[in-house]
Order: structure tokens, then C-alpha cells, then sequence
């Protein structure tokens, strides 16, 4: 339960943490928390099955220049590097109490929590374009062949491999299939994502470049390098969308390879008690 996390991360401040409100007899500084709506994060295309919670937390104390100590207090509590949570925290401003004469300060809270599973086995391109890549770049390890792996990853900067389009032409025994394979590297919004990801892009390419040999000996050409956003709650989120073009043969199986079909028997009943009433069996000719 978020509850439980809230109290683990707050409930060793200098200032008492309540739920709802300050009990009867307790005396101030106090920190209060109350978890609000949730809200279902998704990748700019699907929810991945993270769950976000807005938190409203409020700090008072009979002295004015006490609430933004304890503020920060509560914010650097909050924002402690953690895998598998997405935080942010805004302050709403400042408040006086007219009944009590307190004083205090909001504090908006968004948390997500991350659903973090290791990837399911795979094969093919995607697999073979991961372990390209692993390594290879800024991401280190931090390469997914999955969109639920990739977006629930809080360590960056990570990529994405998929796979958006495959058009096939046939032609007689052979299919020339041409896929369109994604590269997506993310990062946080910051003055220096910018370069990062330009760095990472270039490392990219010289990974996948036309002479790599991926899969069935497959060709592969850049197309496109494009520019997108996102963002869980107010955590924004910058990406460069690597697109290539894979080109590769897959053979039919030859006739020459499936077992013979030599016979062929056929059989029916008449008054469906589960006897057959007539049987056929014949051999086909092998001209």
C-alpha cells in the first residue's frame, strides 16, 4: 500500500508524521499526509502497469520560519534516488491557519510506482538488435526488447528496441519481408539531455550500421532520427527515435523437404452409434 512506502520514507523526520490530520492533544510542528486520486501512467501509446498516486502532504508549526526547514525536510526525503518510484514535488505555497494562528506549507505530491519484471524470453530481430547494443552506449545495460521493460526502467538513459511495421512481398518460394525497427532512447528533461542522447544516437549507428549482420543476413539502413516528448505527471522526458529499414529473404519450405504423402483413408457412420458402417484407405500415386 502507498501508505506504507509514505510512512517508511517520512516517518524518521524530526517532525511527527499523521495521516489526515494532527490527532486531539498532539501539539505542533506536525506533517500531515493524505493520498488523493490515482492516475494510470502510460508510454505515449498504452498504460504499462505502473500505478501513480497523488499525495497532498502539509507541514505546520506555530513559527513561521520553522515550515520551509522542515520542507525541505520532507522534499529531500522524497526525492532520494529509489529504482522502481518516479517522485515529484511541488510546493503549493504558504498558508495561515485563522484558528489556531499556525502557520504552514503544501506540498503536491506525485508517485509512481513502477512495475519492474525481468523480460520474457526472446528471439529474432528484436533479441538480436538488444544484444547488439548492450553495452555499446550511455545506456550500458539499460537496452529492452520490450515495451513494459523499457518503460518501467527509472535509470537513465535506457532504449527501447521494437519492431512498428513489417511488409512482405512474395515472390514464388520467397518472402521479401522489410521491417521497420525502432530505436528509442529516453532520458529526463534537463540542459544536458540534448547532448546525451545526440552521443548515444551516434553510438547507435555505429553499432547498426549497414555492414552489421543481425539476422538472415538481413540489410539495414537508417531512415529517420526524430524528436519526442513525454512525460509521468510532471516528470518530463525527452527521447530520439532511431528508425531503420531491415530487409531480408525468408524462404517457403520446399516441396522436396515435406514427408511423401503416400495414403489417404476416410471413414463414416450412418447412425451415429460410433462404429464406422464403411472404410476407405487408398494409395496415391508418387508420379
Amino acid at each position: 500500500m502507498i501508505e506504507l512506502t509514505i510512512t517508511d520514507w517520512l516517518g524518521d523526520l524530526s517532525v511527527p508524521l499523521f495521516f489526515v490530520d494532527i490527532p486531539e492533544g498532539e501539539s505542533l510542528p506536525g506533517i500531515i499526509y493524505r493520498v488523493g486520486s490515482e492516475f494510470t501512467p502510460t508510454d505515449g501509446e498504452a498504460p504499462y502497469g505502473a500505478a501513480g498516486y497523488n499525495i497532498e502532504i502539509s507541514i505546520w508549526h506555530i513559527e513561521n520560519s520553522q515550515p520551509p526547514l522542515i520542507a525541505k525536510e520532507v522534499r529531500d526525503a522524497l526525492e532520494v534516488d529509489r529504482e522502481g518510484y518516479l517522485v515529484s514535488v511541488d510546493d503549493r505555497g504558504d498558508y495561515r491557519a485563522k484558528d489556531t494562528g499556525a502557520y504552514g506549507i503544501e506540498l503536491d505530491v506525485q508517485i509512481t510506482v513502477l512495475n519492474q519484471e525481468a523480460e520474457p524470453a526472446q528471439q529474432g530481430l528484436r533479441y538480436a538488435v538488444k544484444q547488439s547494443l548492450l553495452n555499446e552506449s550511455l545506456c550500458a545495460s539499460r537496452v529492452f526488447a520490450s515495451r513494459i521493460a523499457f518503460a518501467n526502467c527509472n535509470q537513465y538513459p535506457c532504449a527501447g528496441v521494437s519492431i512498428r511495421d513489417i511488409d512482405i512481398e512474395t515472390d514464388n518460394d520467397d518472402q521479401r519481408r522489410r521491417i521497420e525497427l525502432i530505436v528509442n532512447v529516453k532520458t529526463q528533461s534537463a540542459l544536458t539531455s540534448e547532448n546525451q542522447l545526440e552521443q548515444i544516437v551516434a553510438e547507435v549507428e555505429s553499432v547498426l550500421n549497414p555492414d552489421a549482420d543481425l539476422f538472415q543476413e538481413s540489410n539495414i539502413d537508417l531512415e529517420r532520427i526524430s524528436t519526442e516528448y513525454t512525460s509521468v505527471g510532471r516528470l518530463h522526458y525527452e527521447h530520439r527515435v532511431v528508425r531503420f529499414a531491415v530487409e531480408y529473404y525468408q524462404s517457403h519450405t520446399e516441396s522436396s523437404d515435406l514427408h511423401p504423402f503416400i495414403t489417404a483413408a476416410a471413414d463414416w457412420d450412418i447412425n451415429q452409434d460410433g462404429d464406422a458402417e464403411a472404410q476407405d484407405k487408398v494409395t496415391l500415386p508418387q508420379d
